[in-house]
């Protein structure tokens, strides 16, 4: 699934290149970081939540998504207009991507999983 996800974006990346990035879009740090929070919430879920037929695998992506974003202190619209800005933008995301594959690339007792416990209702 990451493969899948990174060959996308890798192939943006040849359609297209831009110049200067919004000041309201998260920093390509920011983004990279939270980008690979998201990507492993979403493969936890395939894995392991989806195989539970009681489960819906849309809906639970959304929740363990929100918990990336609330852990890093993001909405969604500002990750997903900043994920779309650099779909659009790959000239920009190309050092984000690298560290991304990269990451993916590294041993698994660099690579653990985040435990993402839930957030407590106030």
């Amino acid at each position: 699934m990451i493969r899948y996800a990174l060959a996308a974006l890798f192939a943006v990346a040849f359609l297209s290149c831009g110049n200067g990035r919004p000041e309201h879009l998260l920093e390509p740090a920011k983004m990279e970081v939270i980008l690979w929070d998201v990507i492993r919430a979403n493969t936890y879920v395939a894995r392991y939540i989806g195989t539970d037929s009681s489960k819906k695998v849309k809906e639970e992506q959304a929740k363990y998504q929100q918990k990336v974003f609330t852990l890093h202190k993001v909405s969604k619209e500002d990750f997903y207009d900043s994920y779309d800005y650099y779909l659009a933008h790959p000239g920009q995301a190309t050092v984000m991507l690298d560290s991304i594959i990269s990451r993916a690339k590294a041993p698994q007792t660099t690579n653990r999983p985040v435990r993402m416990n839930p957030v407590p209702e106030k």
